[in-house]
Protein backbone atom coordinates (compact mmCIF):
# COMPACT_ATOMS: atom_id res chain seq x y z
CA UNK A 1 0.00 0.00 0.00
CA UNK A 2 1.41 3.36 -0.75
CA UNK A 3 2.22 5.74 1.95
CA UNK A 4 0.21 8.45 -0.22
CA UNK A 5 -2.46 7.99 -3.09
CA UNK A 6 -0.76 7.99 -7.07
CA UNK A 7 -3.44 9.93 -9.19
CA UNK A 8 -6.00 7.50 -8.38
CA UNK A 9 -5.65 3.70 -6.87
CA UNK A 10 -6.42 2.33 -10.38
CA UNK A 11 -3.84 4.20 -12.30
CA UNK A 12 -1.37 3.11 -9.16
CA UNK A 13 -2.38 -0.88 -9.14
CA UNK A 14 -1.84 -0.21 -13.40
CA UNK A 15 1.54 1.18 -12.58
CA UNK A 16 2.01 -1.68 -10.15
CA UNK A 17 1.20 -4.90 -12.46
CA UNK A 18 3.58 -2.93 -15.32
CA UNK A 19 6.42 -2.62 -12.95
CA UNK A 20 5.88 -6.09 -11.27
CA UNK A 21 5.98 -7.54 -14.92
CA UNK A 22 9.82 -5.67 -15.61
CA UNK A 23 11.04 -6.87 -12.67
CA UNK A 24 9.79 -10.37 -13.20
CA UNK A 25 11.39 -10.39 -16.57
CA UNK A 26 14.68 -8.57 -15.19
CA UNK A 27 14.62 -11.18 -12.51
CA UNK A 28 13.95 -14.21 -15.18
CA UNK A 29 16.72 -12.94 -17.28
CA UNK A 30 19.83 -13.13 -14.65
CA UNK A 31 20.60 -16.28 -12.70
CA UNK A 32 20.67 -15.75 -9.09
CA UNK A 33 24.29 -14.52 -8.97
CA UNK A 34 23.69 -11.42 -11.54
CA UNK A 35 19.93 -10.55 -10.30
CA UNK A 36 21.31 -7.47 -8.37
CA UNK A 37 21.75 -5.67 -11.51
CA UNK A 38 17.54 -5.78 -11.24
CA UNK A 39 18.06 -3.72 -8.65
CA UNK A 40 16.35 -0.56 -8.79
CA UNK A 41 14.45 -1.44 -11.84
CA UNK A 42 11.09 -0.36 -10.36
CA UNK A 43 12.40 2.68 -8.58
CA UNK A 44 14.04 4.05 -11.45
CA UNK A 45 10.88 4.43 -13.94
CA UNK A 46 8.12 4.82 -10.72
CA UNK A 47 7.84 8.27 -10.02
CA UNK A 48 6.38 8.94 -13.46
CA UNK A 49 3.22 7.05 -12.12
CA UNK A 50 2.85 9.06 -9.02
CA UNK A 51 0.69 12.07 -8.20
CA UNK A 52 3.60 13.89 -5.90
CA UNK A 53 6.65 12.44 -8.28
CA UNK A 54 9.81 14.07 -6.80
CA UNK A 55 8.76 14.15 -3.28
CA UNK A 56 10.07 12.07 -0.28
CA UNK A 57 6.44 10.42 -0.40
CA UNK A 58 6.83 9.63 -3.82
CA UNK A 59 9.92 8.09 -3.68
CA UNK A 60 9.81 6.07 -0.63
CA UNK A 61 6.30 5.09 -2.74
CA UNK A 62 8.62 3.61 -5.22
CA UNK A 63 10.88 1.49 -3.34
CA UNK A 64 7.69 0.28 -1.25
CA UNK A 65 6.41 -0.59 -4.93
CA UNK A 66 9.71 -2.45 -5.49
CA UNK A 67 10.00 -3.88 -2.36
CA UNK A 68 6.04 -5.48 -2.78
CA UNK A 69 7.59 -6.95 -6.23
CA UNK A 70 10.67 -8.51 -4.79
CA UNK A 71 8.67 -9.84 -1.85
CA UNK A 72 6.55 -11.60 -4.77
CA UNK A 73 9.41 -12.95 -6.23
CA UNK A 74 10.97 -14.40 -3.01
CA UNK A 75 7.69 -16.02 -1.87
CA UNK A 76 7.43 -17.99 -5.31
CA UNK A 77 11.79 -18.81 -5.12
CA UNK A 78 10.75 -20.20 -1.56
CA UNK A 79 7.91 -22.05 -2.47
CA UNK A 80 10.66 -23.74 -5.08
CA UNK A 81 12.90 -24.77 -2.62
CA UNK A 82 10.28 -25.41 -0.25
CA UNK A 83 9.13 -27.95 -2.66
CA UNK A 84 12.65 -29.58 -2.96
CA UNK A 85 12.73 -29.78 0.44
CA UNK A 86 10.04 -31.56 1.45
CA UNK A 87 10.71 -33.73 -1.75
CA UNK A 88 14.02 -34.56 -0.46
CA UNK A 89 12.78 -35.05 3.29
CA UNK A 90 9.88 -37.49 1.76
CA UNK A 91 12.88 -39.53 0.12
CA UNK A 92 14.63 -40.06 3.06
CA UNK A 93 11.89 -40.96 4.80
CA UNK A 94 10.45 -43.43 2.05
CA UNK A 95 14.37 -44.83 2.22
CA UNK A 96 14.53 -45.66 6.04
CA UNK A 97 17.20 -42.78 6.21
CA UNK A 98 16.78 -40.54 9.78
CA UNK A 99 16.99 -37.17 8.32
CA UNK A 100 13.70 -35.26 7.23
CA UNK A 101 14.74 -32.18 8.47
CA UNK A 102 15.42 -30.04 5.17
CA UNK A 103 11.61 -28.43 5.29
CA UNK A 104 11.94 -27.28 9.22
CA UNK A 105 15.35 -25.92 8.82
CA UNK A 106 14.17 -24.31 5.99
CA UNK A 107 11.01 -22.83 7.65
CA UNK A 108 13.78 -21.95 10.63
CA UNK A 109 15.75 -20.28 8.31
CA UNK A 110 13.11 -17.87 7.19
CA UNK A 111 11.43 -16.90 10.12
CA UNK A 112 14.80 -16.02 11.21
CA UNK A 113 15.62 -13.51 8.34
CA UNK A 114 11.97 -12.08 8.40
CA UNK A 115 12.56 -11.28 12.16
CA UNK A 116 16.21 -10.01 11.01
CA UNK A 117 14.41 -7.81 7.66
CA UNK A 118 12.19 -6.36 10.23
CA UNK A 119 14.63 -5.18 12.63
CA UNK A 120 17.16 -4.00 10.11
CA UNK A 121 14.66 -2.15 8.44
CA UNK A 122 12.98 -0.59 11.80
CA UNK A 123 17.15 0.58 12.44
CA UNK A 124 17.08 2.25 9.08
CA UNK A 125 14.02 4.02 9.70
CA UNK A 126 15.27 5.06 13.31
CA UNK A 127 19.02 5.95 12.23
CA UNK A 128 17.48 9.22 10.48
CA UNK A 129 15.67 9.95 13.85
CA UNK A 130 12.95 12.50 12.87
CA UNK A 131 13.99 13.33 9.61
CA UNK A 132 11.81 12.73 6.59
CA UNK A 133 14.86 11.03 5.17
CA UNK A 134 14.18 7.71 7.56
CA UNK A 135 10.81 6.77 5.19
CA UNK A 136 12.85 6.43 2.33
CA UNK A 137 15.72 4.48 4.16
CA UNK A 138 13.26 2.35 5.85
CA UNK A 139 11.64 1.72 2.43
CA UNK A 140 14.58 1.43 0.80
CA UNK A 141 16.04 -1.34 3.14
CA UNK A 142 12.59 -3.25 2.55
CA UNK A 143 13.55 -3.78 -1.25
CA UNK A 144 17.00 -4.50 -1.15
CA UNK A 145 16.14 -7.39 1.69
CA UNK A 146 12.99 -8.72 0.03
CA UNK A 147 15.72 -8.38 -3.28
CA UNK A 148 18.75 -10.02 -1.32
CA UNK A 149 16.14 -13.09 -0.06
CA UNK A 150 14.73 -13.48 -3.65
CA UNK A 151 18.22 -13.98 -4.94
CA UNK A 152 19.51 -16.19 -1.81
CA UNK A 153 16.33 -18.60 -2.52
CA UNK A 154 17.03 -18.70 -6.11
CA UNK A 155 20.35 -19.78 -5.94
CA UNK A 156 19.16 -23.01 -3.68
CA UNK A 157 16.38 -23.49 -6.41
CA UNK A 158 18.79 -23.56 -9.02
CA UNK A 159 21.11 -26.15 -7.60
Amino acid sequence: MPLALAASDDAWETAQARHDVALAACFEKYDASDASTCIGTVVATCDADHDQPGTTLAIADCHLAEAAGWERLMNAEFDKVLAQAQNGDDYYRQHGENWTGAEAALRAAQDAWDAFRVAQCGYAYAHWGSGSMRVIASAACQRDMFAERAMALSAFAEE
